[in-house]
C-alpha cells in the first residue's frame, strides 16, 4: 500500500521522472540588475 488506506490512494508507483531528466537546484549570487535578465535567458533556453 501507498499514501493511504483508501484503494488507489496515493502516488502511482513508477511516475518519478529518471535522474537525468530531474531538475536540481543551484545558487549563484547575482547583481540585482542581472535577475531578470537571467531569468529570461533560462526561459529562452528551455524554449528550444
Amino acid at each position: 500500500m501507498r499514501g493511504g488506506k483508501r484503494e488507489g490512494a496515493g502516488r502511482p508507483i513508477g511516475t518519478t521522472k529518471p535522474e537525468e531528466e530531474k531538475a536540481k537546484r543551484y545558487t549563484f549570487r547575482l547583481y540585482i540588475w542581472e535577475v531578470e535578465k537571467v531569468r529570461e535567458f533560462i526561459k529562452s533556453l528551455r524554449k528550444n
